[in-house]
């Protein structure tokens, strides 16, 4: 058995049996020093990060990154083009090696690992670097990392740490979490210097990720309920995620955590495309967890939900998923078996990964995996 995992610091007296599930319960705590840092504390006009580029000084933004900080990545380029409206593009580090994107002067390359020691990162910024210096660009560089003395972060033009603390576990947790914040904080100073959000829509978005820590909170006091329905999933061999919008990149999250942590083959899919082919795959063995946030909050037309990222399409999908009898499990919703505090969907995803990565934990330990290292990966350990 694991040595129980001790942390006099964390706010719940309790054991931890696994690093993972130690840095899931973490998260209150760790969000709510990154939104300390890269919101509240930027002021009301024009806030800007220390030595990092202003606005003005790029057209574009184009995000590398591998893994769990990919998929922090799409969610970043959500919030970047639809708060800041930043033209915004993600590719796969080691996809950008086979066929690089086009760049130009007025580009900001984003380069996003964990550890910052990615070896296909790495070797993306060096390509990306070698036709800046063959006068084919002269983009900037600005890496996220959770370690500010890797090599990713020292040769980088710009880089932030994302200040999640160590992260012990192979399955990245906290850390997603913390990127998250980080790339949201750069949608608002960007956006503000860009004269897109207004006075009130800053303060309410302020007030808004004050909140999210004790809504974390609240969503990780379904724990047990989570353990159980991951125990009635023991035997199962295959999973369907469906997200919408924002949470399409959560889903994808989810079904990396189960494959990596639980060795079951999920599959992360947007809702609407679910049914264009796909939905074949389905039957009575195979159940769905579908991400279904409400969101209470219409009035203010920077938090609005996009017209595409209703709840309309995914009741639709779920309804007719049901039909050909299979399970449902919606997290959020009317018809959840995991409840969601109400906030905006724009900060929905905060919310809709604990379940998932809840559920991963407690499958792979009914399954007696080894959690905090799961076979065939390995990561480096970074600090902060």
């Amino acid at each position: 058995m694991t040595k129980p995992v001790k942390d006099n610091q964390m706010a719940l007296q309790r054991e931890f049996q696994h690093f993972m599930l130690k840095e899931i319960y973490e998260q209150p705590e760790s969000i709510g020093r990154g939104v300390a840092q890269y919101v509240a504390s930027l002021g009301s006009s024009a806030p800007s990060f220390h030595a990092l580029p202003e606005a003005n000084c790029f057209e574009e933004i184009q995000i590398l990154a591998c893994g769990t900080s990919l998929h922090a990545a799409l969610v970043g380029q959500f919030v970047l083009e639809q708060v800041a409206q930043i033209p915004t593009r993600v590719r796969s580090a080691s996809e950008f090696l086979a066929a690089p994107l086009p760049v130009t002067r007025q580009t900001l390359l984003i380069v996003v690992s964990q550890s910052g020691e990615t070896a296909d990162v790495l070797a993306a910024m060096r390509l990306a670097n070698q036709q800046s210096s063959s006068g084919l660009a002269g983009f900037k560089v600005f890496a996220i990392t959770n370690n500010s003395h890797s090599a990713i972060a020292q040769q980088a033009d710009y880089e932030r740490s994302v200040g999640a603390g160590v992260e012990n576990s192979v399955a990245a947790t906290k850390t997603f979490t913390a990127q998250l914040v980080l790339f949201y904080g750069l949608a608002l100073a960007w956006g503000r210097q860009r004269d897109r959000i207004p006075d009130e829509q800053w303060v309410t978005w302020q007030s808004r990720m004050a909140a999210l820590p004790s809504q974390v909170d609240q969503v990780l006091q379904q724990d047990d309920s989570i353990a159980a329905i991951a125990r009635s999933l023991k035997h199962t061999n295959h999973i369907i995620l469906l997200g919408t919008g924002i949470n399409y990149p959560i889903a994808l999250e989810g079904a990396l955590k189960l494959k990596e942590t639980t060795y079951t083959h999920a599959e992360g899919y947007a809702a609407g495309e679910f049914l264009h082919g796909s939905i074949a795959l389905l039957d009575h063995t195979i159940p769905t967890i579908a991400l279904c946030p409400t969101p209470p909050f219409r009035s203010d037309p920077s938090l609005e939900n996009p017209p595409s990222e209703g709840g309309d399409q995914m009741l639709k999908v779920t309804q007719r998923i049901r039909r050909n009898g299979s399970d449902v499990i919606a997290i959020g919703g009317s018809e959840a078996a995991i409840a969601l505090p109400l906030c905006d969907q724009l900060l929905s995803p905060f919310l809709t990964v604990i379940p998932l990565q809840l559920l991963a934990y407690h499958l792979a330990i009914a399954r007696n995996i080894e959690v905090d290292r799961p076979r065939n990966i390995t990561k480096s350990l970074n600090s902060f």
